[in-house]
């Protein structure tokens, strides 16, 4: 572990531990590796404009916004400690240890053990996604499989999930140079079609803006409206709690600003094109699924 050289009381930057690892990335490094969160976008969004319609895209909008306002804010904080790399939690000790010594190791503790619940389901999840996809493409056979807590997984979803993340890995653990080259291609892969489907429906001619209109149900009942026996209040806090997983994560990139050539330079670039792109794409692709489809085709 290094150590910053010093601490200037009156500056921008706090005395730290820093990780020592190699830096071998730019801007662009950062960036791509952490679309791996805006990209979530595709799990989230169909289902809520398939559940709440027009509804949901109040609450789609302001949580965004809060996850751009987190990019913004790690931003300055990778200025600040340019050595650290881990995200949010490498940051808790250093920011909390001088007016809360006592609690800054267990902020510390808290900040990594939320950061790993939340990271550690997404590649389960998204692989799990991606095999009925797979699945369905050949025609495999997923009427077998086990049911280990009142949930049948197919035994094909089971393989296939675990073989890609194995493959995953691979990069991963080859180091930050080629995991960044691999997460180039997959960026590109994936930002090419996203952002035609962000963009598109504006020039389709075949947009009905009225379908946003008052922000209603796929019943055509009010925006405080219950749905399914409960009141709005839970209904908009259970999605919210679901939209906010994904769209934090386009904060990712915070993560491997310490690998980064200029930590300082790079990590305010790549989170604040991560948490642009990251608004973009979150806002615009619900709308286009309403603006095009209409409620009567999305319930």
């Amino acid at each position: 572990m290094s150590v910053s050289a010093g601490h200037d009381p009156h500056g921008d930057e706090l005395e730290y531990a820093g990780g020592g690892l190699t830096r071998e990335i730019n801007w662009w490094g950062a960036f791509v590796i952490g679309l791996a969160g805006t990209i979530l976008v595709t799990g989230i969004a169909p289902v809520m404009v398939t559940t709440l319609g027009a509804a949901s895209i109040p609450l789609i909008v302001a949580i965004t916004i809060m996850g751009y306002l987190l990019c913004l804010l790690l931003a300055e904080l990778s200025a600040m400690m340019p050595e650290r790399t881990g995200g949010a939690p490498s940051y808790a000790y250093p920011a909390y240890r001088e007016r809360l010594p006592r609690a800054a190791k267990h902020i510390n503790g808290l900040t990594s053990w939320m950061y790993w619940l939340g990271w550690f389901p997404v590649a389960p999840l998204n692989m799990i996604l991606a095999s009925f996809y797979i699945a369905d493409r050949f025609g495999l056979d997923t009427s077998a499989g086990f049911t280990p807590i009142n949930t049948f997984i197919a035994w094909w979803t089971l393989a296939i999930a675990v073989v890609g993340i194995l493959l995953f890995f691979v990069p991963a653990y080859l180091g930050i140079r080629i995991g960044a080259g691999f997460a180039t291609v997959l960026g590109i892969i994936s930002m090419v079609p996203l952002t035609f489907l962000a963009v598109a429906f504006i020039f389709s001619g075949k947009a009905d803006w009225g379908q946003l209109s008052s922000f209603t149900q796929l019943d055509g009942s009010g925006f405080f409206t219950g749905l399914d026996g409960h009141g709005w209040f839970t209904v908009y806090a259970g999605y919210a709690f679901l939209l906010t997983w994904n769209v934090i994560a386009m904060e990712a990139a915070a993560c491997y600003i310490g690998e980064t050539k200029d930590p300082e330079r790079d990590g305010k670039i790549a989170l604040t094109l991560e948490g642009s792109y990251g608004v973009f794409i979150y806002m615009l692709i619900p709308i286009g699924f309403l603006a095009v489809l209409g409620a009567g085709t999305l319930s």
